[in-house]
């Protein structure tokens, strides 16, 4: 069983995506910037209220603060939950039966998660929220990472935590989290799925997802499709299925080892007349078409014979 008991995600394109380009005179860089800035940071610790955070930016960035509302306002009507995280993360507290507890954790004004909360989503998933403005403290701030522990009873050492900014990350890998950058959807499931997941399941389900396409490959990555793998999948598991078969193991058989179309040349021993064959193998059963051709050759041409149950 995995020593996991708890996951903390970060919200912000993590859990919902939004977009900085809005109609109004301020450029996705410069909406940026202000959210990179001090001020904002402050606003987001619940220390400034959003009129005097607009007013300060403004000042800084000479910027109308009735422009800067507006494309925030723009950016909020953006925000759009990640249904692919969300249904991922009920999936995980489903098969924990309880025994996983979801938490989120993010850097927001009081004014951004009041919007954010009436956005479609299935907020049902978290055990709790932690949204910076109520705590008056912002990550990567240590200060941040203790309340949430002190509040929610949480363990770091079996503890997961997300999100898409390093800086986090580490403030949290300090405090003993298990921490993952988030990097996109796919790559973060895939990774969730082998730390909390069963890993003779996984294996199993693996197993039976490629059922008859367990093939090796070469140094260039070039895919070779012959049965050997599989083969050797079915002696260790003594289960057909991945082998993709169904019929009984204790009959006696006899296989290919190669699929595909594969070139060989043979020689007509005392003729000197040589032969190029063309095979096909098809997992169990194979054609075999000869053409004769003006070529020396004294190479032998050795061919198996596969026989299939009647």
């Amino acid at each position: 069983m995995h020593p996991f008991t708890t996951i903390i995600f970060d919200i912000g394109d993590v859990l919902f995506t939004w977009s900085s380009v809005t109609k109004t005179t301020i450029s996705s860089r410069t909406l940026h910037q202000i959210l990179s800035s001090h001020i904002w940071h402050d606003y987001e610790r619940g220390l400034i209220s959003q009129q005097v955070c607009y007013e300060t930016v403004g000042n800084e960035f000479s910027l109308d603060p009735a422009e800067i509302g507006k494309a925030f306002d723009q950016a909020r009507d953006s925000l759009c939950c990640n249904e692919d995280m969300i249904a991922f993360i009920r999936e995980l507290k489903c098969k924990s039966n309880g025994r996983l507890r979801i938490f989120a954790m993010s850097n927001i004004s009081l004014p951004d998660y009041n919007v954010l909360r009436t956005k479609p989503a299935d907020w049902s998933i978290f055990d709790r929220v932690f949204p910076s403005c109520t705590a008056g403290q912002r990550k990567p701030d240590l200060s941040f990472y203790r309340h949430v522990i002190a509040e929610a009873n949480v363990d770091p050492s079996r503890t997961i935590f997300v999100d898409d900014k390093l800086d986090n990350v580490i403030s949290a890998r300090s405090l003993g989290f298990h921490g993952i950058v988030f990097d996109s959807s796919k790559n973060v499931i895939n990774t969730l799925r082998n730390i909390t997941g069963d890993p003779i399941q996984r294996g199993q389900a693996y197993l039976k997802l490629h059922a008859g396409k367990h093939h090796s490959f070469a140094d260039n990555d070039n895919e070779l499709k012959e049965n050997f793998a599989q083969l050797l999948l079915l002696e260790m598991t003594n289960d057909s299925y991945v082998f993709g078969i169904n019929w009984p193991l204790h009959s006696v058989r006899s296989f290919l080892y190669l699929i595909g179309v594969w070139w060989t040349s043979s020689t007509t021993h005392g003729r000197g007349i040589s032969s190029k064959v063309r095979v096909t193998f098809s997992g169990h059963r194979f054609l075999a078409h000869l053409s004769q051709e003006n070529h020396c050759s004294r190479q032998r041409c050795s061919r198996s014979i596969l026989t299939r149950p009647p």
